[in-house]
């Protein structure tokens, strides 16, 4: 169920997998060395710990949910991606509680991935 504030994330190729976990690692070791004071503030860490218990609360049947940090060109963020979520059957009103509202209030952009059925929550 993808609501107005959700942005839907279109990607048009394919790498293979091994190449892209490759990149992952190496990309997220450069964002945690450059931006270690970011990553492990106890500020960032809260607010990713927070996100990551609202998500694995509301999303009860799921594949996965990873975690990775991002250099972003000096503007870090790190990244949850729920993969593979069955969208619980609740009221507008409750997922708006326990779902939007929570990360709206925690700053988190939610991005769905159709090419991954996914959704990523950026946190900055």
């Amino acid at each position: 169920m993808l609501s107005d504030d959700v942005k839907v994330l279109q990607t048009a190729g394919h790498q293979p997998a091994a190449r892209v976990f490759a990149d992952l690692r190496e990309n997220q070791a450069h964002a945690l060395y450059t931006h270690s004071d970011f990553f492990q503030s106890f500020v960032h860490q809260d607010k990713v710990a927070q996100v990551k218990q609202i998500v694995e609360a509301f999303f009860k049947v799921r594949k996965g949910i990873y975690v990775n940090h991002r250099a972003n060109r000096g503007q870090p963020f790190t990244v949850i991606k729920v993969d593979n979520p069955q969208f619980p059957s609740m009221s507008a009103k409750q997922i708006n509680s326990v779902y939007r509202a929570p990360l709206r209030a925690l700053g988190v952009e939610i991005i769905f991935s159709k090419a991954s059925d996914s959704y990523l929550y950026r946190i900055k």
